[in-house]
């Protein structure tokens, strides 16, 4: 152990930064892209937009998160690369209703819910922007609550969707709500040196886009 890392860890210095971060991130977006053309290729013609639309903002977002964790960055490279981050986030959740919406609704209900989902991608990245440095609060409420925003769609949803595939939708939820609550509190954090608190939140948080990207899998699959 160095002598830099045994001050940061007795709370003197920087705090160190964990082997693993950001290499949950990059693996995904590399699986993001083959996992993300399977969707396209085997979305129905009239959704294979909202597919592609999908797996570019999934991409974007696993892409720019391990950009950020990853390199080496100026203190202002490290601000832009935070503002990407966090746009990213909103704009990957806009992305699954685009899809969701596409694959499981229609008429006017589609349109409201990939609407609605788009505005509050935008007015949740302005709201972050502005509060960058500020942990919790209303700029993270808007995270919560567009990624809880289908559940106003459950009523038209009942008989169209499976319950394993209801299962799934709120199991994804409630992962990333999880790995939300670890990033917040900073805990647990098992192995500061090398998996800490962060990979354990961004491990949730993968855990839940596998969740959702398998119940997008069974619809364009009939199955």
């Amino acid at each position: 152990m160095t002598r830099t890392t045994t001050a940061a860890l007795a709370g003197v210095g920087p705090a160190p930064v964990p082997a693993w971060r950001g290499r949950l991130h990059l693996v995904a977006a590399l699986v993001a892209v083959p996992a993300g053309a399977v969707l396209v290729v085997q979305a129905p013609t009239g959704a294979r937009p909202a597919a592609a639309i999908y797996a570019m903002t999934l991409i974007g977002m696993f892409a720019v998160s391990a950009a950020y964790h990853r390199l080496t960055l100026s203190p202002a490279g490290k601000r832009r690369m935070k503002r990407a981050d966090h746009t990213a986030i909103f704009v990957c959740i806009a992305g699954n209703y685009t899809l969701f919406a596409a694959l499981s609704l229609a008429g006017v209900w589609q349109v409201v819910l990939t609407a609605a989902a788009w505005i509050g991608a935008a007015a949740g990245s302005a709201t972050k922007l502005r509060r960058l440095q500020v942990v919790g609060g209303r700029a993270d409420f808007w995270y919560q609550g567009l990624g809880w925003l289908g559940v106003l769609a459950l009523p038209w949803l009942v008989g169209r969707l499976t319950a394993s595939q209801i299962a799934l939708l709120v199991g994804g939820g409630l992962l990333y709500t999880g790995g939300a609550v670890v990033l917040g509190r900073k805990r647990p954090d098992p192995w500061p040196l090398v998996f800490g608190y962060h990979e354990v939140g961004h491990a949730l948080m993968l855990a839940g886009s596998i969740c959702h990207y398998g119940v997008y899998l069974s619809l364009v699959q009939g199955t």
